[in-house]
């Protein structure tokens, strides 16, 4: 029969292993916007993603694009209402410039 070890290390894993059992990791999404384009020419997709990732990092899903210097028969903004209905009622926080643009297309779509 083996002993059980001892020592500082042991327990110390432990208690880590009794601290995190039963424990999900939990990620704060969010919705946010990431810059695309050349200097003077700037284009933003909507992206959803961890808010621990950096702005040009990888994402979990497009939801859409935002071209602030569109010309005439260019899209300015598209967005994918569904999924970011669906994302914000799963608990993702849209960015005060992404709430802004949501609204303004919906009003858009209702015209």
């Amino acid at each position: 029969m083996r002993t059980p070890k001892t020592g500082a290390g042991f327990a110390s894993c432990v208690e880590s292993a009794l601290f995190f059992r039963g424990l999900e990791e939990t990620i704060m999404v969010t919705i946010r916007l990431t810059r695309r384009g050349g200097r003077n020419q700037p284009f933003y997709h909507v992206v959803v993603t961890d808010s621990r990732k950096r702005q040009g990092g990888p994402s979990l899903e497009h939801v859409g694009f935002f071209n602030p210097i569109a010309r005439r028969g260019e899209q300015k903004l598209k967005l994918d209402l569904p999924r970011i209905d669906y994302w914000v009622g799963h608990g993702a926080q849209p960015s005060d410039r992404v709430r802004s643009l949501v609204a303004s297309y919906r009003k858009q779509a209702t015209a």
